[in-house]
């Protein structure tokens, strides 16, 4: 069962259309854990507390912590090499020795700019995390249930392991469908219900007073068939999908006898070896799809040659390191064993946080390392940081200065000012603002609302966004420009128009009314272009990261389209497009890069080089509509990038 469940979540994350749900084979991991755990620890039951709690925890550090380790270790020095700022991934692979990486993800995917969670090299230990957490709780349970004559014995344990169950899978529930979806998938108490079902399942099956027997045989195939098509079942259904995969697990467990033809399946020498392969295969297949991804991609002609590095590598690990050191003597049956397993733990935080310190005198300086220009431009004058000029989601809140910090005044008499306003779509475009300031001598203001684009959308008002609002329409003067920038395109799936904007272009055209009233003029910054790439590292690596322009341009064109719609009855509203600047109709692809020189910082954000790249044509735009005039300046032309 165990080879099922690996296969499925492999399969699944080399591609997720190939298995939408096989994600699922974590569940059944749990469930199968958990009767696995439970029919160890009844073994014990007649052992003191001390000495039962001892030997469980002797046997979880020899069985969890070499292959882990090792892993850790080699993938941390791999990702060090690769990776200009590895410090997330390596603080979660640290969190990963000690048990809390699931803790540590679930505070990342909070994070609005944190690196999708299959850049993060560490993102499978998360289940080990929900796992050794587990294991704090249930041991003593356990014991205590196995106590006949004291503390209500088996009958007490059951009722205590099954509501505990219910309260899990009620906040698993109610936790998948709302906003804490995140924080509920990876945290240990939205899951305990998973492993407790094995749990229970083996106490009633197999405990010291049974209360249940097996399941007809004839029943297996049909849970196993079940357990398999949910595999391909739709994601949204989540949380529905998790009970009705555990439900099979939990049947197939019950009803699976020697002799019978599901049986003779999953007994398979070939299943078999998979099975007890399957923790280095699930520790190492997403170190190499991971790590692929940060450099030559996952590809369909990539894939033989990463099965092949997952096998190796996993059959190396269990063979020379997993199943030697789980039946060796460490240190004796003792806490000196759990001692060890601690220390081989921090030696090896020490060693990939060290690599990471001294990258460049251990010869592992970033592959990529100077390559990059900035992705954020402190703004001229000020030198406001990036984070006191984006409000929202993990920064900085408004504080009095921030207006003032974010807001460079035209260093030339007589220019305007041009007020950017929007969500990170206003902030890629630093690098053209820094440009505008230094070669035209225009003032330029910045503030981006993560999240939150401008206009704010109907039913999602942005205090912070509004009183940014109010303090400039105290600034305005007539001839100003408000430059209004957007995410335009969809970020996950096709690259299709995002849903509300024709809402939101209407209040588009209500700002621009407003604005025309005081002599201002209005600019909306047409979509850039967006890239499949899941890190741009790669682009300068091996991928070339390009996209078909007709692919873009036809989604491109209709949000253009119902932007020049409402432009076309106002006449102190513009549309610039920055698409055909960057990906020119005379070229058949657009690309990330130029020159060898990446002009994004993720697949659909500027980075200043490729901001600044619009900086000509952007001002030949304010010229031809009247918006700007050029003004004798003296002051040196610097490189925004």
């Amino acid at each position: 069962m165990r080879a099922l469940a690996v296969v499925a979540v492999i399969i699944h994350h080399f591609s997720r259309d190939a298995l939408p749900s096989g994600y699922l084979g974590v569940d059944v991991f749990f469930v199968i854990s958990g009767y696995v755990i439970a029919s160890s620890l009844a073994a014990h039951g007649d052992d003191s507390l001390l000495t039962f709690l001892r030997a469980f925890y002797v046997r979880r550090v020899k069985r969890i912590l070499p292959a882990l380790v090792l892993c850790v270790l080699l993938t941390g020095l791999a990702i060090t090499a690769i990776d200009r700022t590895p410090g997330n991934a390596l603080l979660t692979g640290v969190a990963a020795l000690f048990g809390v990486s699931n803790i540590s993800l679930a505070f990342e995917e909070t994070d609005y700019f944190a690196r999708p969670t299959d850049l993060n090299v560490f993102a499978q230990t998360w289940s080990l995390g929900v796992e050794e957490q587990f294991y704090l709780v249930f041991p003593l349970l356990f014991w205590l249930g196995l106590q006949p004559r004291r503390f209500g014995g088996t009958r007490a344990y059951l009722v205590a392991l099954s509501l505990l169950s219910l309260a899990s899978l009620l906040a698993f529930i109610l936790g998948t469908s709302s906003a804490a979806a995140k924080l509920t998938y990876f945290a240990m108490p939205s899951r305990f219900w998973q492993l407790a079902a094995g749990a229970l399942l083996f106490t009633l099956l197999h405990g010291p007073a049974r209360r249940i027997g097996t399941l007809p045989a004839a029943l297996a195939p049909v849970f196993l068939t079940v357990a398999l098509a949910l595999l391909f079942a739709p994601r949204q259904y989540q949380a529905l999908n998790a009970i009705a995969v555990v439900a099979a697990t939990l049947g197939l467990l019950a009803s699976t006898r020697a002799g019978s033809g599901t049986h003779a399946v999953l007994s398979h020498p070939a299943v078999v070896y998979v099975g007890k392969i399957s923790y280095s295969l699930y520790l190492w297949h997403w170190s190499v799809l991971s790590l692929s991804r940060w450099t030559i991609g996952v590809h369909a002609w990539t894939i033989p040659l990463q099965a092949l590095a997952i096998a190796a590598l996993s059959i190396l690990s269990y063979t020379f390191v997993e199943r030697p050191l789980r039946h060796a003597v460490w240190a004796g049956t003792t806490w000196r064993t759990v001692g060890a397993g601690i220390l081989a733990s921090a030696a090896c935080a020490v060693l990939i946080l060290g690599g990471a310190v001294s990258r460049e005198t251990l010869g592992l300086q970033a592959i990529t390392a100077g390559k990059f220009p900035a992705s954020h431009l402190p703004l001229p004058g000020s030198g406001a940081s990036f984070g006191n000029c984006a409000l929202g989601t993990g920064h900085e809140a408004l504080a009095e200065s921030t207006f003032d910090l974010c807001t460079a005044p035209a260093p030339t008499a007589g220019a305007p000012m041009i007020w950017a306003l929007g969500d990170s779509h206003a902030g890629h475009l630093q690098g053209l603002l820094y440009a505008v300031y230094d070669q035209a001598g225009m003032g330029v203001h910045l503030i981006e609302t993560v999240a939150t684009p401008f206009p704010t959308l109907p039913g999602r008002p942005s205090a912070a966004r509004q009183r940014i609002f109010e303090t400039i329409l105290e600034r305005l003067r007539p001839g100003d420009i408000v430059l209004v920038a957007r995410l335009m395109l969809s970020r996950t799936g096709d690259p299709v128009p995002v849903p509300g904007l024709d809402e939101w272009t209407a209040s588009l055209g209500e700002l621009a009314d407003q604005m025309g009233r005081r002599g201002v003029n209005v600019v909306v910054m047409g979509p850039s272009p967006m890239f499949d790439f899941d890190i741009i590292d790669a682009c300068v690596l091996f991928d070339p990261c390009t996209i078909s322009r007709a692919r873009l341009a036809e989604q491109v064109e209709k949000v253009l389209g119902t932007l020049r719609v409402t432009a076309s009855s106002r006449r102190n509203l513009f549309v610039f497009d920055s698409f055909e600047v960057l990906c020119p109709p005379s070229i058949g692809v657009c690309s990330a890069t130029r020159d060898g020189v990446p002009l994004m910082r993720d697949r659909d954000h500027l980075n200043a080089r490729g901001a600044a790249a619009l900086t000509a044509e952007f001002l030949r735009f304010l010229q031809q509509n009247g918006l700007y005039a050029p003004v004798a300046t003296s002051r040196n032309v610097r490189d925004p990038a």
